[in-house]
C-alpha cells in the first residue's frame, strides 16, 4: 500500500493561526495525521478525487486545518467563560465532547462535497406529476 497523500501539515495550521512552538508543531503533526484519518473514514474517495484532480488540494488541506485548529485553539472545549467583568463565548464549542476531542463535522464533509451531505441511504420516494384531491389515498 502507498503512502496516503498529505493532506496538510503544521505550516500551514501556523500559516492560518499563529508561529507554533516546536511541541505545538508535533502536537499539530499528530492531530493532523488523526484529522485526515477521520476525514479519510467519512469520504473514502477523497484521495482518488486528489488524484484525478477532481477535488481542490486547497480545499481540503483548509478542512483539515480547521479541524485541527478547533482543538488547539480551545484543547479543553470552554464554551464560556467569565474574567471579572468580561465574559467570552466560544462559537462552535461543543461541551458535550471529550475535551481536546478532535472531530470531523457534517459541515467539514459538506465543504468538500459542494454542500451535498455525505450521508448513506435514502429518504423515500418523490412522484413526479399533477395531483388532485381524487389522488389522495
Amino acid at each position: 500500500m502507498t503512502d496516503p497523500i498529505i493532506l496538510a501539515t503544521p505550516q500551514d495550521v501556523g500559516t492560518l493561526w499563529r508561529p507554533l512552538t516546536s511541541d505545538e508543531v508535533a502536537q499539530a503533526s499528530l492531530y493532523i495525521r488523526m484529522a485526515s484519518a477521520a476525514l479519510r473514514q467519512r469520504c473514502p474517495w477523497i484521495d482518488t478525487r486528489l488524484t484525478d484532480g477532481s477535488l481542490d488540494p486547497d480545499l481540503v488541506r483548509m478542512v483539515v486545518v480547521r479541524v485541527v485548529l478547533r482543538v488547539m485553539r480551545n484543547p479543553d472545549l470552554v464554551a464560556s467563560k467569565i474574567t471579572g467583568p468580561y465574559a467570552v463565548t466560544y462559537a462552535g464549542a461543543d461541551a458535550t465532547s471529550g475535551a481536546g476531542q478532535l472531530r470531523v463535522t457534517d459541515e467539514d464533509v459538506e465543504q468538500l462535497t459542494g454542500g451535498v451531505p455525505n450521508r448513506r441511504g435514502s429518504v423515500g420516494t418523490i412522484r413526479l406529476g399533477t395531483w388532485s384531491s381524487g389522488d389522495a389515498r
